[in-house]
């Protein structure tokens, strides 16, 4: 059975997720290289219809506070309803790009979606402090597993690129 992909980007119309997140998802459709049923849920505070205009249908904007359960609320039925659709399980890709202090929020409301088709992608800054990471990190592991987690850093080689 072919599995089924929906990627879920909190920051939808931030600058990561524009410049680099999306022309990267836009280039692996057109090789074929991602499931045909595949989906993009843009989460954001702002509208983010343009966002997605290179993946056509498979796009969802979603506009909402990541503060806010009724956002969370509306994900959970847009999630269930692809599910529906397709009548099979969905892998559901979480993709964090958001402020750091947004992060705590994220992660505990998420919590809700924990189960073996969720994988979470954590973009870096995470946390302000050691301690600030060290505790985010306990929460992500209340309801995640070690093997879940993507830690990513996109800027981690750039200073050594550019000299």
């Amino acid at each position: 059975m072919k599995r089924s992909l929906v990627f879920v980007a909190f920051g939808m119309t931030g600058d990561l997720m524009r410049q680099k997140i999306l022309p990267a998802i836009a280039a692996l459709r057109e090789k074929g290289k991602l499931p045909e049923d595949f989906r993009l849920v843009g989460i954001s505070r702002r509208v983010s219809d343009e966002s997605g205009d290179a993946l056509g249908e498979a796009f969802y904007p979603l506009q909402g506070d990541v503060g806010s359960p009724d956002t969370y609320q509306r994900l959970a039925e847009l999630l269930d309803s692809f599910e529906k659709e397709l009548g099979k399980p969905v892998q559901k890709i979480f993709y964090i790009s958001v402020s750091p202090a947004l992060y705590k929020t994220v992660f505990e409301q998420l919590g809700r979606f924990a189960g073996n088709t969720i994988k979470l992608m954590v973009e870096k800054p995470f946390g302000l402090s050691g301690s600030e990471a060290q505790k985010l990190d306990e929460i992500l592991h209340r309801d995640f597993k070690e093997g879940q987690i993507y830690r990513v850093d996109h800027y981690l080689g750039k200073a050594s690129i550019q000299k």
